[in-house]
């Protein structure tokens, strides 16, 4: 995927941490660097599909605005994670069957978090956008390419891999700790429709409903270090 749109929407979203403040002389204004590295729990919400979320992993970097004058501390940065996603399944479009078709997903998302400070530098509650850019769905067993889609007569598995590339999350969660090491749980939906690409693509929706639409849902658990 490319990332120099992301590259730069970082660099926009820092510049803003690092300069906002800065015509204020009579406070200190504290920037600090941080890596991320976690864990997923991603799935769909969809009518569509019977879904089961999946786990995988997630690591990036950001920068952190520390404003003692302010109730609230601000973030920007940019993540990366590969997810993993059940669907219900059958391998032939002639039988019954109930197989778990595992697929992941590659995504890149740059954000920018509010952070309000209920114990200045050890508990916070964090809210903010999520700006997201996906790769398309890809199976992790090959062998299972060939494969029907549950709820449908024959929609093959293989043509519903096409996700809406850029999508919207918002994002709210807790952070606690101590600096320079800090733990963050965070829950992000997705305010657009993910599976919107499919609309056009002509699909044979026999048997199940033709209008395909789903919201992204992942847990996030990561530990931040701070520089």
């Amino acid at each position: 995927m490319k990332t120099s749109q992301f590259t730069l929407l970082v660099a926009l979203c820092i510049g803003f941490v690092t300069t906002t403040f800065a015509q204020r002389p009579n406070y200190q204004i504290r920037s600090s660097l941080g890596i991320t590295g976690g864990i997923t729990n991603f799935n769909i919400n969809t009518d569509n599909f019977e879904t089961s979320a999946g786990t995988g992993w997630l690591a990036g970097l950001q920068v952190k605005g520390n404003l003692p004058h302010k109730w609230y501390d601000v973030s920007a940065g940019i993540q990366f994670t590969q997810s993993k996603l059940n669907m219900s399944g059958r391998i032939s479009d002639d039988v019954t069957g109930n197989e778990e078709i595992e697929y992941q997903l590659l995504m890149a998302q740059a954000f920018f978090m509010f952070h309000w400070k209920i114990v200045p530098n050890h508990f916070e509650v964090d809210f903010g956008p999520v700006l997201q850019f996906s790769d398309k769905l890809k199976f992790t067993d090959e062998n299972q390419e060939s494969f029907f889609i549950n709820g449908y007569e024959a929609l093959p598995a293989n043509q519903i891999v096409e996700l809406a590339p850029f999508n919207v999350n918002a994002a709210v969660g807790l952070t606690a700790g101590f600096k320079p090491f800090r733990f963050r749980f965070q829950y992000q939906y997705g305010i657009t429709n993910m599976l919107r690409k499919l609309n056009d693509q002509n699909l044979n929706t026999l048997g199940g409903d033709d209008e395909f639409k789903g919201n992204q849902s992942m847990i996030v658990g990561t530990a931040i270090i701070y520089f």
